[in-house]
């Protein structure tokens, strides 16, 4: 069965995103066998923006130039809690509409006000994927199942395999699995930071989340969450394959080009090439006009 792998940076990491496309292109063996990249992921800003935000880049026309270019379908991130009419559209989400092919983008939602003038600018429902932050429970999930292309799994249930398998196979083959999340699963916080970021992106205010967690792996690098419950190893791969699922999301967007790049070589990269793609997306991310 094939792995599909949603990738973070779209906007954020952009230069990252063109080396590890490049590289994926021209040394296709030196990844994981059967490892497809099949999106990356992020947002430039707005008040759809439902996850944290590192700034604004104005790079959507050379963004969609690229993806155009290599047959790449990104994933638009307008998971905002709280975005309405009042808020709703603005500049950034006309020029998302505007810039990129209607056909071949996905967005990432968890907002129905979203969902609905998605809709009246000819986005399908079959381009959208449910955000985790919609923070809905085992019901709502197979409730949810028709009507999205996708369901990012909660948090809560990652790495639950009793909970998982109790899911219709139909729901099953369209969940999404967070792999590096940093959050513990049963962090009772979550809501709260996923409203908290809404709002953020909304107001742009300065006031500060304290997540009760906020030290329960470090500085989130891999190395110090590879042995926590709720992340996905390699080695776990396999057990959601067996249990129909094959869709699985890296979280990074804002991350250093340090941590982003050892994690991709983790999970994408066959063991002995990960050097190699370290080194020259190192090297990239310090020039960042170098290519192959």
């Amino acid at each position: 069965m094939k792995v599909y792998f949603n990738l973070p940076g779209l906007f954020e990491k952009f230069h990252i995103v063109k080396q590890t496309i490049l590289l994926y292109e021209n040394y296709p063996y030196i990844f994981r066998d059967n490892f497809i990249i099949s999106s990356f992921y992020g947002s430039n800003g707005g008040v759809a923006n439902g996850g944290r935000n590192s700034g604004h880049f104005n790079n959507e026309k050379e963004v969609e130039n690229f993806c155009k270019e290599h047959n790449l379908c990104p994933t638009i991130i307008m998971s905002n809690l709280f975005a309405n009419e009042q808020y709703f559209p603005d500049d950034y989400a006309s020029r998302i509409i505007t810039t990129f092919d209607k056909k071949n983008t996905y967005f990432c939602l968890s907002n129905l006000y979203i969902e609905k003038w998605l809709e009246n600018q000819g986005i399908r429902r079959g381009q959208f994927i449910l955000s985790t932050t919609a923070c809905f429970d085992f019901e709502a999930i197979i409730k949810k199942t028709d009507q999205y292309k996708r369901i990012v799994l909660s948090e809560y249930m990652i790495n639950d395999w009793k909970t998982i398998s109790l899911f219709p196979e139909h729901t099953r083959n369209k969940l999404e699995i967070i792999v590096n999340t940093i959050c513990p699963n049963n962090c009772k916080s979550r809501k709260n930071h996923y409203e908290h970021i809404s709002n953020l992106n909304i107001n742009n205010n300065d006031i500060t989340f304290k997540c009760i967690h906020e030290s329960y792996c470090g500085n989130g690098n891999l190395y110090e969450i590879l042995n926590a419950p709720q992340v996905v190893t390699i080695d776990m791969i396999n057990t959601y394959l067996n249990l129909g699922i094959n869709h699985f999301k890296i979280q990074g967007r804002t991350n250093d080009d340090v941590d982003l790049i050892e994690t991709f070589a983790y999970y994408l990269i066959k063991p002995k090439y990960q050097l190699m793609f370290r080194e020259i997306c190192h090297e990239n991310s310090v020039n960042k006009n170098l290519i192959l």
